[in-house]
C-alpha cells in the first residue's frame, strides 16, 4: 500500500529526456508548439500529479543520456520522501557521455552518426569515428538489461514509493511506440511544427496508461 504523507503533499518525481522534459520556448520545436497552442502546453507528468492531487517535479532534461538521467535521480533521492511517486522514463541506450576537457563536465553524445556530421563533438582525446562505433555498438539490446538492473537498485532504495518505468525507444516494451501509439506534434499541428515529440494530447493519453498501472499499485 502506498504511505501518503500526512504533513506535506507528496510530489511526482519525473526523470528523463525531451519527451518527459516540460515544453519550453529554448527548444526549436518547443518553441513553435507554444505559439501554436498559445499557451505552454502540459507534459505527461503534469496530468498525473492533478489525478493524484500531488506536485510536480521536473528533473528532465532533453537529450539527456541513461547514466546523466540516473545521476540526476541518485543525486535527489534524498529529497524524495515516502508516498512520492517517481517515474523514470529512459531515453535511447545508443546514447552515453564523455568528459570534455573544454567544457570541464560530462557531454550527452547523442548522435550514432557523429563522424558523417549530424552532430560534431570536438574532444581532446578522443576522435568522432570512436565516438560513432561506440554509439553503433550500443545499439545491441543487452544495453536495455544494464537499465534493468539499474531500475531493480532504484526500486530497493525507494521501497515506500510508487515507480514507474519506461523507455520510448525499447520496442519490447509495453509502452513503448512513440508514434504509433501518441499522438505527435507534427500530426496535431499537420506538419506546421515538423517534430515527433508528443503533442499535449499524446502526453494525456500516456498519463492516462500511466494512471491505471499506478493505481493497481496502491
Amino acid at each position: 500500500m502506498l504511505f501518503i504523507n500526512k504533513i506535506q503533499m507528496n510530489k511526482v518525481w519525473v526523470f528523463g529526456d525531451s519527451f518527459t522534459a516540460e515544453i519550453n520556448n529554448e527548444d526549436w520545436w518547443g518553441k513553435l508548439y507554444i505559439e501554436y497552442k498559445g499557451y505552454i502546453p502540459k507534459v505527461y507528468c503534469d496530468f498525473i500529479a492533478e489525478e493524484f492531487k500531488m506536485e510536480t517535479r521536473n528533473m528532465a532534461l532533453g537529450g539527456m543520456d541513461n547514466y546523466s538521467i540516473f545521476q540526476r535521480l541518485c543525486n535527489n533521492i534524498d529529497n524524495i520522501n515516502d508516498g512520492d511517486i517517481v517515474i523514470v522514463g529512459w531515453g535511447p541506450t545508443t546514447r552515453f557521455r564523455l568528459f570534455s576537457e573544454t567544457d570541464n563536465k560530462l557531454l550527452s553524445i547523442n548522435s550514432p552518426s557523429a563522424i558523417i556530421g549530424d552532430d560534431e563533438y570536438f574532444f581532446k582525446n578522443i576522435t568522432n569515428r570512436t565516438i560513432s562505433e561506440i554509439s553503433v555498438n550500443r545499439t545491441f539490446p543487452i544495453y536495455f538489461e544494464e537499465l534493468k538492473s539499474w531500475e531493480k537498485l532504484i526500486t530497493k532504495a525507494l521501497k515506500n514509493n510508487l515507480m514507474f518505468f519506461w523507455n520510448w525507444s525499447d520496442p519490447s516494451n509495453k509502452i513503448s511506440y512513440v508514434a504509433d501509439n501518441y499522438l505527435t506534434i507534427c500530426v496535431e499541428t499537420n506538419n506546421f511544427v515538423f517534430d515527433c515529440h508528443w503533442a499535449e494530447d499524446g502526453h494525456k493519453k500516456f498519463a492516462q496508461e500511466v494512471c491505471d498501472i499506478l493505481k493497481k499499485g496502491m
